[in-house]
Order: structure tokens, then C-alpha cells, then sequence
């Protein structure tokens, strides 16, 4: 999990990400609430045409209200295998989705450590394998890129050095070329891959 605060706020400051950013949690909390919507309605439907059917077929028996107790305990199963089902779907929805962008977090965190190793691996089945082969494909270009820099930089300084000790230069193209091998030696030691 990540922290919110930028780098400079103090540790005490900073807020947790409980499962996913705030604009991942805010569309997912809508999507679980229309869905507890759904099945809220679909539970007050049942139990609406259950005593709707019961006093409508029988409207003159006077042992109606031992019937509706004794279908209580019927609809309190229902209501609880509706719990259930949302649970369960919620469970799901968040797994498949929490996961993999952890997942692609905790990658996305070593790359920016300069670990341009480390890839994304989700499931199968996962959600969001798209962005799992983007943020790959970002890490294997950039790995690319930072080894042919290197190798850039590796033949510069030996340019430089090759240079440097070419007979006949004066003091203070010697000490240009000792600033020029020493950042490029820099350059070197801080490319990491």
C-alpha cells in the first residue's frame, strides 16, 4: 500500500490507503452501493408479493398472523442469503480488482526505487492484464534505454581517458578532462539497471 502525502509531509501526517486510491474507491463504493440498492429492493419485492399473496388468498382466515410469524423466519433465510450473495459478490469484485492494482503498485514503486527488473505479474484471470503488459513494456523500455546510455556514457569516458593521455595538452585541458571523466564516471555509478 502507498502513501498519499508527498515525500515532504512529516510521517505522522501522512493518510493510508486503506484498498485503493480515492478515485478507484469512490467508483467502486457507487458500483456497491446501487448494487446493495438492487438487492435491498429485491428483498422488500419478495417480501412485499409474499404478504400480498398470502392476505390476498386468504383475507378471512383469522389465524393470518401465526402464518406471517411462522414466514418470518422464511424471510429473515432470505434476507440473510441476500447478506450473503452481496457479500460474496463484493468479496469477488474487490479481490480481482484490489489485487492486481497492488500488485502493479508495488511494481511501479521498485521501478521508481531503480529495480527496472522487477515486473508485473497478475493471474490468469485477473482484471486489468492490459495495464500489467503496459507497465511492463515501460519497464523493459527504460531498462533498454538505461543500458545504451550506459554503454554511451562507458565508451565517453574512455574517449576521454584516451584523450587524456594524448601527449602535448596544456594543464588546463588535462583538468577539463578529468571533470569530464569524473561526471561521466558519475553518470555511471548513479545508472542503475
Amino acid at each position: 500500500m502507498g502513501l498519499s502525502a508527498s515525500p515532504a509531509t512529516p510521517l505522522k501526517n501522512r493518510r493510508r490507503i486503506t484498498i485503493l486510491k480515492e478515485s478507484f474507491q469512490t467508483r467502486y463504493v457507487i458500483m456497491t452501493a446501487g448494487f446493495v440498492a438492487i438487492f435491498t429492493l429485491l428483498i422488500f419485492m419478495d417480501y412485499f408479493f409474499f404478504v400480498r399473496s398470502v392476505v390476498a388468498d386468504n383475507p378471512t382466515r383469522s389465524d393470518l398472523i401465526a402464518i406471517l410469524d411462522k414466514q418470518g423466519y422464511v424471510f429473515a433465510f432470505r434476507f440473510v442469503l441476500y447478506l450473503f450473495c452481496v457479500g460474496t459478490f463484493l468479496y469477488v469484485i474487490l479481490h480481482r480488482l484490489a489485487g492486481p492494482v497492488i500488485q502493479i503498485q508495488r511494481t511501479v514503486q521498485a521501478l521508481t526505487a531503480g529495480d527496472l527488473s522487477c515486473r508485473v505479474q497478475l493471474r490468469r484471470k485477473d482484471e486489468l492484464r492490459d495495464l500489467e503488459s503496459d507497465v511492463n513494456a515501460l519497464a523493459t523500455s527504460l531498462q533498454n534505454s538505461l543500458e545504451a546510455d550506459r554503454k554511451t556514457v562507458s565508451r565517453l569516458t574512455e574517449s576521454v581517458q584516451h584523450l587524456k593521455s594524448l601527449p602535448g595538452l596544456s594543464p588546463g585541458a588535462q583538468k577539463h578532462l578529468e571533470t569530464l571523466r569524473d561526471g561521466l564516471d558519475q553518470l555511471l555509478r548513479h545508472s542503475r539497471v
